[in-house]
């Protein structure tokens, strides 16, 4: 490695490290020289970030103390944070979440981490949120999310550390929920999806793994930025493609559907469904020089079915 590689690389501390996003950014981190210590909480998890080429840490994500330890297990040098543990929740929209226990994690992990931060001598903090967090809404059920989602926020950009809040779209990939979501659609099993009036925004996986390796390479800061597609999608569109390109009817929406999917989904989940949010990823081009490569929900899940097709027939 060249005198000017030793110097630009970066101990990277990530929480969230195992989400989708997560590996992505660990993958993308350890190719451009980084390296890297994640969060974990079991053992599977562990070896997933091991073959990612990350190192496991498992301090409790609202005791500052231990997150500074392993912050700093690495060393104290070139020191930066990726916080992405809700992350954890921020998938395509069908599946349940228990939005409480990432409303708890907002309200209490961020000034945790901020905490350790700041006495581990971290020099940049990215902290992952949400392409809906300006939602303009009035559904009382959405929010305490949105209050914390804003909270946390604003505790990262007035925290005195260079940060910067990326806000991503839905991420989608390589992921076993969407192989399980074919799996319920092709068995008959209720599959919920929104009305074709929503609006979301969305992100493959490594697309927003290469914004936030463009922003800790850069070093930009005091900036909110969407890291979505160009083009934003209604969730039934997303779920229309992926399951048309692989010969099965999508799901529809109906009145009887409704209050099943209120209940099999939760609440919070079911509106998020069925909001409409506004995201725009023309300022996040221009500050970290960084452009998806799929442009469209259609790009993304045609390459990530080509995958599949080519993964299954070296299996056959």
């Amino acid at each position: 490695m060249t005198e000017q590689a030793l110097t630009s690389a970066k101990r990277v501390f990530i929480t969230g490290a195992v989400s989708l996003l997560g590996r992505a950014v660990v993958r993308h981190l350890k190719q451009a020289g980084h390296a890297v210590i994640g969060t974990v909480t079991t053992q599977p998890e562990a070896a997933n970030l091991r073959a990612d080429g990350g190192i496991p840490a498992y301090p409790g994500l609202t005791r500052a103390g231990e997150i500074r330890s392993a912050m700093t297990a690495l060393g104290k040098d070139n020191l930066v944070a990726i916080n992405l543990i809700t992350q954890l929740a921020n998938h395509a929209p069908f599946f349940p979440v228990k939005w409480d226990t990432y409303i708890d994690l907002l309200n209490e992990s961020t000034p945790a981490l901020i905490e350790a931060a700041k006495t581990a001598g971290i020099t940049y903090l990215v902290h992952g949120s949400y392409a809906f967090a300006d939602l303009h809404t009035e559904d009382e059920q959405l929010t305490p999310l949105l209050s914390a989602i804003q909270r946390a926020e604003a505790l990262v950009l007035g925290s005195g550390i260079p940060s910067l809040v990326l806000r991503f779209g839905y991420t989608y990939g390589d992921a076993a929920n969407l192989r399980g979501l074919i799996a319920s659609v092709k068995a008959g099993r209720p599959v919920f999806t929104s009305a074709a009036s929503a609006h979301a925004a969305w992100i493959e996986a490594d697309d927003g793994a290469n914004a936030v390796v463009a922003a800790i390479n850069g070093q930009v800061s005091g900036h909110t930025l969407d890291i979505v597609s160009d083009r934003a999608a209604s969730p039934a569109e997303f779920l229309s493609h992926f399951t048309t390109q692989q010969g099965v009817s999508a799901p529809s929406v109906s009145v009887i559907t409704a209050p099943l999917g209120r209940l099999s989904l939760g609440a919070t989940q079911y509106a998020l469904l069925n909001a409409s949010a506004h995201a725009d990823n023309a300022a996040a081009k221009t500050a970290l020089g960084w452009t998806p490569r799929f442009a469209t929900i259609q790009n993304g899940l045609d390459d990530l079915l080509l995958t599949w097709r080519a993964s299954n027939l070296e299996k056959a």
